[in-house]
């Protein structure tokens, strides 16, 4: 019965996945995405000293280069990984969950609800988040055994799974340090036996061993010890926002800036070279510590907004605190495996914390917070009110969590919604999905005669769009990938025309991107009108090359 609810499952996944991609093949919303293209490109064709990027991990675009090697268009060839990866991540949850002593609907309930998940991060966001996400719960599966403490064939099996963890992201670094000891540590309170910590150092080597594969070169091209750029280029003061500030990216909104070498798509692929940054060292500098503090307050009001209020969270804190109550507190903390996730869900909320919350980082920690809502809702069976009373709000859980998915995959992001679109959404999807994204279809389309007609040749930057419908520095990122020509970012619009032409000039940009259906007023009213426009992309392009002050 559970094979073939694991194969009812897998294969809803493949359609669910299949009909989902029709309508986002072209949808890339993230510029991150187009980093990892960029350095898989650069593997694929041998560069490797140039793919070499410590502010991106690797493993993504390692993946990426056999996809790229048989000439997919990038973003197929990466949406392709990411359905894979999908697939990995999946069989990797049916492991973890089978270990839980979870039963029947239980259990049926919770494999089936990261299925919209996993669909919605593998096409919407193709970024290295679910490739870490996957990694993570393989090596939680592994590790909740506690066989790795013995042989030396299950230790090496999980430092490999560590240093792919640090490959993925390199929060996996400290991270599974951190899962390593705490494991140990649970271990230790077992059997009380000092070989234990043995054979948590004996992993610990093995995943030195493996990362040094890449923190060594990393290291050499950097001049210093480098595990990676990303912490300090994301706490830093021009990065790191305080309570109520929208995060302003350097390098996305400040300005124009040259990709770092002939090869790199833009300057996003190495942000912490391309703009000044003050770093924040709030143990050395007291003057650091209040900024610092502010920041960890905006980390926690993010994890709060985005996953306690009026979510999983909540109705997690609710269950879990009615059982520790109800005299759960023995089952929780004897129960080992659950112990564990429970710490996982601390490191990780935790450790992002102190430096910076997207809520594509914690997703694991809603998947923790179903599982252990599960587990909480299966254990209270002693009274017939309160199994009654958890069952409800274990129902009302999973409603939650399953519309922040759905919503994403039918509006390309958790938004609050008219009662005509949740309608639409519901009596009309195949409706509703294709207005949603037919705007990233024309995009390509754009892309296919612009690269046809040899139109742009030269480096390109588009005038500054903050719409919260598109990501237009993404967009940009897309032609210019696709046709292909640097992309150096976006004009501001509060400068002078005068200002505006000096800035393109000394950066040698050819052509112009302009978003939204909109014109370059400045522009026109000196005389210089589009080279081309597309009214259903909503682009025009100017050519500066001669450009006239009015």
């Amino acid at each position: 019965m559970a094979k073939k609810g694991i194969i009812s499952i897998l294969t809803l996944y493949v359609l669910g996945s299949a009909i989902v991609f029709y309508f986002t093949a072209w949808y890339v919303n993230n510029p991150d995405t187009f980093q990892y293209l960029s350095i898989a490109r650069k593997y694929a064709g041998g560069q490797w000293s140039l793919a070499l990027n410590a502010y991106w991990s690797p493993l993504l675009s390692w993946l990426l280069v056999p996809f790229l090697w048989t000439g997919l268009h990038g973003v197929i060839a990466l949406k392709i990984l990411q359905f894979i990866i999908g697939g990995f991540a999946l069989v990797a949850w049916f492991s973890l969950t089978e270990k839980t002593g979870l039963k029947n609907g239980l259990l049926l309930t919770i494999r089936l609800i990261v299925v919209p998940f996993i669909i919605s991060y593998a096409q919407l966001s193709p970024t290295a988040d679910l490739l870490f996400l996957t990694v993570l719960v393989f090596l939680l599966s592994e590790i909740s055994i506690g066989s790795w403490l013995a042989p030396s064939k299950q230790s090496l099996i999980v430092g490999i799974l560590g240093a792919l963890l640090f490959f993925s992201k390199a929060f996996g670094f400290p991270l599974f340090l951190a899962l390593i000891l705490c494991s140990a540590w649970i271990r230790y309170s077992m059997y009380k036996s000092r070989l234990i910590w043995g054979f948590a150092l004996k992993t610990i080597l093995v995943f030195i061993a493996l990362s040094s594969c890449w923190i060594i070169p990393l290291s050499i091209k950097n001049n210093e010890l480098t595990l990676s750029k990303a912490a300090s280029f994301n706490l830093s003061r021009e990065v790191s926002p305080r309570p109520e500030q929208i995060m302003q990216l350097p390098v996305l909104s400040d300005g124009l800036h040259a990709p770092p070498d002939s090869l790199s798509a833009s300057a996003w692929e190495a942000p912490g070279d391309a703009a000044a940054l003050t770093p924040l060292k709030p143990f050395s500098n007291s003057a650091d510590r209040p900024f610092y503090l502010q920041l960890i307050k905006r980390n926690l009001l993010t994890i709060y907004y985005f996953d306690f209020r009026h979510q999983v969270g909540f109705f997690f804190v609710m269950l879990l605190l009615g059982f520790l109550l109800l005299n759960g507190r023995k089952r929780f903390f004897e129960n080992k495996l659950i112990l564990l996730l429970f710490i996982v869900f601390i490191l990780i909320y935790a450790g992002y914390s102190l430096i910076l919350v997207h809520t594509r980082y914690v997703w694991i920690c809603t998947w923790i917070m179903i599982l252990l809502s599960a587990w909480v809702v299966q254990s209270f069976s002693e009274k017939k009110f309160f199994r009654n009373l958890v069952s409800l709000c274990f129902v009302l859980l999973v409603l939650v969590a399953i519309k922040r998915p759905l919503k994403e995959i039918f509006f390309a992001e958790d938004k609050d919604l008219s009662l005509l679109w949740a309608g639409k959404a519901l009596f009309h999807p195949i409706d509703t999905l294709t207005i949603i994204y037919r705007e990233d279809k024309m995009l390509h389309r754009v892309a296919q005669k612009l690269k046809a007609d040899n139109l742009i040749v030269g480096n390109v930057a588009s005038l500054e769009n903050n719409s919260s419908i598109r990501h237009y520095y993404s967009a940009s990122l897309f032609l210019s990938f696709e046709l292909p020509v640097h992309y150096y970012g976006q004009l501001k619009t509060a400068q002078s025309y005068e200002d505006q032409i000096i800035e393109l000039e000394k950066n040698k940009i050819r052509y112009l991107f302009v978003w939204e259906g909109e014109s370059w007023k400045q522009a026109e009213n000196a005389g210089n009108s589009p080279i081309f426009t597309d009214i259903n992309s909503r682009l025009s392009i100017y050519e500066t090359d001669h450009l006239e002050i009015e």
